[in-house]
Parts: C-alpha cells; sequence; structure tokens
C-alpha cells in the first residue's frame, strides 16, 4: 500500500490505486480516493502539485486520524 500503515490496516496491503480511486460510501474511503487522485497527479508532475512522497505522507497522517 503506497499510502502507509494506517491504509494497510484499514484497507489492507493488496489494495490497488484503482481500487482506491472507486472509494465511497465511508469518509476514510473518501480522503483515500481524494489522496489517490493528489498522488496520481504528483507522478505526473504537474505545476504546483506536491512531490508523491509528501502525498502519501499527508495522507497517511490524515488517516491517522
Amino acid at each position: 500500500m503506497v499510502f502507509g500503515p494506517v491504509a494497510t490496516q484499514r484497507y489492507g496491503p493488496d489494495m490497488t490505486l484503482r481500487e482506491a480511486l472507486d472509494g465511497r460510501g465511508d469518509i476514510y474511503r473518501t480522503l483515500l480516493r481524494e489522496a489517490t487522485a493528489a498522488l496520481l497527479n504528483a507522478y505526473y508532475n504537474a505545476p504546483g502539485v506536491a512531490a508523491s512522497p509528501h502525498v502519501a505522507a499527508a495522507a497517511d497522517t490524515a488517516l491517522a486520524r
């Protein structure tokens, strides 16, 4: 899992980015969906987008709350 131990604990180690993009229902799945979209934007290196390690760390921190 790209987003660290908290996401792995909640959703298991085998969740794909595609599955994360389908996240709906609870607030954490929605957060994971948005974090996945941000991560994909970071990999694309779009101007003004945070670097991928920062996105992953921020998502893990947010999921832990």
